[in-house]
């Protein structure tokens, strides 16, 4: 099992005069069994603090998994490379939300 099967990674894209950019992105600690769907029903309550925010700086290859880049809402998105270091320390620290401005 890769370190990127163990989170999932959303973010928020969006397009103006031709070029891509991306708003924001969050890792979150892919829960399974019986949790996933105890924090599911949790979240459509609550809004859970990041752990940990960090900042990026553009560009980054972290891409849109559906090509959803219109700035409409929240999508899965690939990480890259940082993002993969990322979640790194998430697992260390034992984080189970961080936050990318």
């Amino acid at each position: 099992m890769q370190i990127t099967d163990r989170y999932i990674v959303t973010g928020f894209f969006y397009t103006e005069r031709g070029y891509n950019f991306r708003a924001y992105l969050n890792i979150r600690q892919n829960a399974v069994g019986l949790r996933k769907y105890l924090i599911a029903v949790k979240n459509l309550f609550t809004v859970d603090k990041p752990d940990l925010m960090v900042v990026m700086m553009n560009p980054g290859s972290s891409t849109p998994l559906t090509g959803g880049d219109d700035g409409q809402m929240e999508v899965g998105a690939k990480p890259d490379d940082t993002q993969r270091q990322i979640m790194r320390v998430m697992e260390k620290r034992n984080f189970k939300i961080v936050g990318q401005l």
